[in-house]
């Protein structure tokens, strides 16, 4: 539950909200009158949170306009809140990633920094807006151990990554859209995202162990269509090759399944789920799939 104090932050933080609402099951809704809950102030100059729930009643979040009335500023501080660290300071793997200018760093500010062990539900994640920048007011704090991946650490973000996101879904046990789901011989995974809301392009990308081909099953569908039964709303299916265009399936079913050709690497399948291109249309219920890694007899 939250509240926001400032107006002009309002229509940053009330983005940010829907953005992370897409993301999975996590959700922020505005308070009535819940005992725990967030306060968003916009009076002090200091853009932070806590990290997980802390107190009890309000727990503050503050974001400072201007200087911290992004969109993406919002998103890293939510995170903060929901129990997640800095990119920067997962310190079983940033290492491989990045190194510190550590005399760059103040005392003061050391702390966003430090190491701490961290959940590993994917890899380090240079585009994360968790991620600080390398270079701030013309000093570097951090260098990309490979040059050629400074460019994910100065684009322009709006939205959390989609490791953001598995990091996020995985943590909290729940199926946003979109993830990276891992599968031993034999085992599944299920998969519901119902309800849904318009405005979504998200994918899951299902890896099996080796010598194991991906099956996909439909368990439950209702995306809308037109009076052709043309997809508005739709699972793209890539049972071919990663890089073709994939089966697309809409209207009301259950019990289609897909399985992984085995051409290129049978034990990867992407599965897409889009509702943005015809974001005017109503939505449907939703949808049910389940993945398996089954042994490809290989």
């Amino acid at each position: 539950m939250y509240k926001t104090t400032k107006a002009k932050i309002e229509s940053v933080f009330g983005e940010a909200v829907s953005k992370f609402n897409d993301a999975g099951c996590v959700k922020w809704v505005p308070r009535n009158s819940e005992t725990h809950y967030i306060t968003v102030f916009g009076n002090e100059q200091i853009c932070a949170s806590y990290v997980g729930c802390l107190y009890a009643g309000q727990q503050p979040l503050w974001l400072y306009a201007p200087g911290c009335d992004y969109v993406d500023t919002a998103l890293h501080e939510m995170l903060h809140a929901s129990g997640a660290m800095h990119e920067q300071s997962r310190i079983a793997d940033r290492n491989q990633l990045i190194s510190f200018n550590w005399d760059a760093v103040s005392a003061s500010s050391a702390f966003n920094y430090v190491g701490i062990q961290t959940t590993k539900a994917r890899n380090y994640d240079l585009g994360s807006v968790l991620q600080y920048a390398l270079t701030f007011g013309g000093q570097t704090y951090m260098t990309s151990n490979d040059p050629d991946l400074t460019y994910l650490t100065t684009q322009a973000l709006d939205d959390l990554s989609f490791y953001d996101v598995a990091e996020l879904n995985a943590y909290f046990h729940c199926a946003g859209c979109g993830e990276i789901i891992t599968l031993d011989v034999g085992s599944t995974q299920q998969v519901n995202l119902s309800p849904y809301s318009t405005g979504i392009h998200c994918s899951w990308l299902v890896k099996g162990a080796d010598k194991t081909k991906i099956r996909m099953t439909i368990e439950s569908m209702n995306l809308p269509t037109n009076d052709q039964n043309d997809c508005f709303h739709f699972l793209e299916i890539k049972d071919y090759l990663a890089g073709s265009p994939g089966k697309l399936v809409c209207g009301n079913s259950g019990g289609g399944v897909f399985t992984k050709k085995l051409l290129g690497p049978s034990n990867m399948m992407i599965i897409r789920f889009d509702s943005e291109t015809y974001s005017t249309v109503a939505p449907g219920t939703g949808f049910t799939f389940t993945v398996e890694a089954a042994p490809s007899g290989l």
